[in-house]
């Protein structure tokens, strides 16, 4: 090797030295203090396993600030693998209200019930069997990796990956050459025994300093060696286009006159599985008459009214438009015989809730009672 290539290998390497001991000493002095994260003096990089995979199957798709409101209390009621799984997921479900996504907290207690059947309540180790639990991808089986066992793995999510994208450079010109570029500076700059460490810094960089829309460069310990920095606006991460599917869905909003909703259980599994919801129908249109079930309905001697106007709700890959349909009875007989006419669920699995009982609910069904109060209340069809 060339004297000047040598000379150029030393410079990078004392670069990179003094890169990372920038953000691990920013780290240990200005990181975020998190409940589910061991204090910095005390951890010695190894983060408690089951608190990281409680708060980061919260934090997919939810903010750090809504998941502080919510971890300590979840703490509370399960503070261990075992008590986790020992428990109903109905129980699960309301302690996971206000979090959306409910088939996280599906994943969450079907890992915890797997790892206390399988391995004796110890939290495995190696890669291949943390991937195979439900809920845990790429980025969340590596995050328990480094942080829980401080294993050598390249951990990257949103944050990690902002700021590496403005630190390198990496302009790109589609997704996948930007992604292959960040990753290859995130493994050239991996710090060997030191990951935990790094990677939560990056993330707190991320969180801090290196936002979405605004940075503060001058307080970033990247500062020195970031090619992006002062830069306005401040490089942006490149986003693949999302196909999201839109689907129309009738909504029955019945109440008994007392301040009770008929809702059902959904079907595990299913878009809602395990939650209470209003009797819903998939549409492919909603006419004033109500089609059938206009029919169904005198027959039985009930009437309803089409509110005006939809309810929206996006979901990750579904955009949800819902109508509206009102029904105030005086009494509840016969409803169930028409839902089951009607094939909007089982029977068996209905039943009358009061407004302030419904905990473990989407949030769409309050979109659809704030909908109906500005309608002008329940207050008849």
């Amino acid at each position: 090797m060339r004297k000047k290539d040598q000379k150029t290998k030393k410079d990078n390497h004392a670069k990179k030295r003094r890169i990372q001991k920038e953000v691990l000493s920013w780290y240990r002095e200005k990181g975020r203090d998190l409940p589910w994260r061991l204090p910095r003096a005390e951890s010695n990089g190894r983060q408690d396993p089951y608190k990281v995979l409680v708060s980061e199957l919260m934090l997919q798709q939810t903010t750090v600030a809504t998941v502080l409101q919510r971890f300590s209390l979840f703490m509370e009621r399960f503070p261990s693998l075992v008590t986790l799984a020992d428990s109903s997921l109905d129980e699960v479900y309301t302690l996971w209200s206000g979090l959306g996504y409910y088939r996280r907290a599906r994943y969450l207690h079907e890992t915890a019930r797997r790892i206390c059947e399988d391995h004796g309540g110890v939290f495995p180790e190696d890669e291949k069997t943390v991937r195979s639990f439900p809920g845990i991808g790429a980025y969340t089986g590596a995050a328990l990796l480094s942080f829980a066992f401080r294993k050598e793995v390249v951990v990257k999510d949103g944050n990690i990956e902002r700021v590496m994208v403005r630190f390198g450079g990496c302009e790109g010109a589609t997704v996948l050459e930007q992604r292959r570029e960040v990753d290859r500076v995130l493994n050239f700059y991996h710090v060997r025994g030191w990951g935990s460490e790094w990677y939560q810094g990056l993330m707190d960089i991320g969180s801090k300093l290196c936002r979405p829309r605004s940075t503060e460069c001058g307080f970033c310990p990247l500062y020195e060696g970031c090619r992006s920095r002062e830069r306005s606006p401040p490089l942006r991460v490149l986003k693949g286009e999302k196909k999201v599917k839109e689907e129309r869905y009738v909504v029955w909003l019945i109440e008994d006159g007392s301040g009770y909703f008929l809702m059902e259980k959904a079907v595990e599994g299913g878009l809602f599985g395990g939650l209470w919801i209003f009797p819903l129908q998939k549409a492919e249109m909603c006419d004033e008459k109500g089609g059938r079930t206009s029919v169904l309905l005198s027959d039985l001697g009930l009437e309803s009214r089409l509110l005006e106007g939809e309810v929206e709700h996006r979901l990750t890959h579904i955009k949800m438009r819902i109508c509206v349909m009102k029904l105030r009875v005086g009494s509840r007989s016969d409803l169930l015989k028409f839902f089951d006419r009607l094939g909007c669920g089982e029977v068996g699995s209905c039943d009358w809730i009061h407004e302030e009982g419904m905990k473990t609910v989407p949030a769409w069904v309050f979109k659809v009672l704030r909908f109906a109060t500005l309608d002008g209340g329940m207050g008849g069809c």
